[in-house]
């Protein structure tokens, strides 16, 4: 079994692939490997070299897949599906922002307030026939509190998943810890908390995060969130391990963090409602408008250039009424992004801004009478 995890990448699956997805993307390419290689395999030698390349990299696809897939599907039916679960940091997390999918929470395991989940994305595709159930992503999540609230932070690992997350917020909210960190992980924190959040993210806590360099991680609240995986039992605590050592070397730097821009005790236990959640980013939906602009620009160009009785078809077929309704969701969408993060900015301005006082107000109603 180490074997095939080593050859198969079996300790870091984040994609499980539904039998009717593998049947549908693997039986497709199977039929045009086939098509190719009975076209052109005794036509001429470079198409042999060609078909065989081919050949050998959809078998390998597949079969890993595969492997990946029943490797999947003997964990989760290990631990079952009881108890569902949906705790409001998940509902809320980047992650789910990222994916844009469907998410619900199995608790695996817990001890106190600590919690380790196994976080379900599921995707369904839309056909004639009806839908079904293609692909899951699937996150092993540790949910761990922490002894105060914090600014939502966000470690964007670049050995997890990459940069996955740089097109979900604002550039403009990414924040460098210091040299070698910076290597790791891109770290988003809200506006105007850059200097609040490095008070806390020293260099020690730092270099324990570094030791999680394999993870996601987020705080929401006063919950500290690290996205894995699925993993079995070794990962599982191997992932608890480092998790206690960064939950710990978190608290050990916020007791004295304090938010000056509210008063009193609150300063001690909450942060403004403003540092709570990033700023998104429209970007995907800015080039998704863009790109289903341009075609629907094309359907209307092309109909008025073609001859007349062909215009409606051009104008009104299924591609071109797929690219206008494209093109009109990701505008709206871009629109309510920007809209919603210009309220957010100006209602953290404005409780920063001191009360207007009249003055003279009292004296001149007391003339009236």
């Amino acid at each position: 079994m180490h074997a095939l995890s080593v050859v198969f990448g079996l300790r870091a699956i984040y994609l499980k692939q539904t039998w009717m997805q593998i049947f549908v993307v693997y039986g497709i390419l199977g039929l045009c490997l086939g098509w190719f290689g009975s076209t052109y395999l005794g036509d001429f030698l470079a198409g042999i070299w060609v078909f065989w390349l081919l050949l050998a990299i959809y078998s390998w696809a597949l079969i890993r897949t595969t492997v990946r897939t029943l490797l999947a599907d003997n964990i989760l039916r290990k631990y079952g599906e009881a108890n569902f679960l949906l705790a409001s940091e998940l509902g809320v997390s980047s992650t789910r922002l990222e994916i844009n999918a469907k998410n619900s929470a199995y608790p695996i395991a817990s001890q106190g307030k600590t919690q380790i989940c196994l976080s379900t994305f599921t995707f369904y595709v839309r056909t004639r026939l009806g839908s079904y159930l293609s692909k899951q992503i699937l996150y092993t999540v540790l949910v761990i509190p922490l002894t105060r609230q914090l600014p939502h932070i966000l470690f964007d690992s670049k050995r997890a998943k990459g940069k996955q997350f740089r097109s979900v917020y604002l550039k403009s909210q990414k924040i460098h810890v210091q040299g070698t960190f910076d290597l790791l992980f891109d770290t988003y924190v809200p506006k105007y908390y850059a200097v609040d959040s490095l008070s806390f993210v020293s260099p020690e806590v730092a270099e324990v995060l570094i030791q999680a360099q394999e993870y996601d991680l987020e705080i929401i609240n006063d919950k500290l969130l690290i996205y894995a995986p699925l993993l079995d039992e070794d990962g599982i605590a191997t992932l608890k391990k480092k998790g206690k050592l960064i939950a710990t070397a978190f608290n050990d730097n916020i007791d004295n963090y304090r938010d000056d821009r509210l008063t009193g005790e609150e300063r001690r236990t909450t942060v403004t409602p403003f540092a709570r959640s990033l700023l998104r980013s429209p970007r995907k939906y800015v080039i998704s408008a863009i790109t289903s602009g341009l075609v629907s620009t094309c359907f209307i160009v092309g109909s008025f250039l073609a001859a007349p009785e062909d215009r409606k078809d051009i104008l009104l077929n299924d591609l071109s009424i797929i690219a206008y309704t494209l093109f009109l969701f990701n505008s709206v969408t871009v629109y309510q992004i920007i809209h919603e993060n210009g309220k957010r900015l100006e209602s953290y301005r404005s409780s920063l801004r001191p009360p207007v006082r009249r003055k003279n107000h009292i004296y001149r109603r007391e003339l009236r009478f």
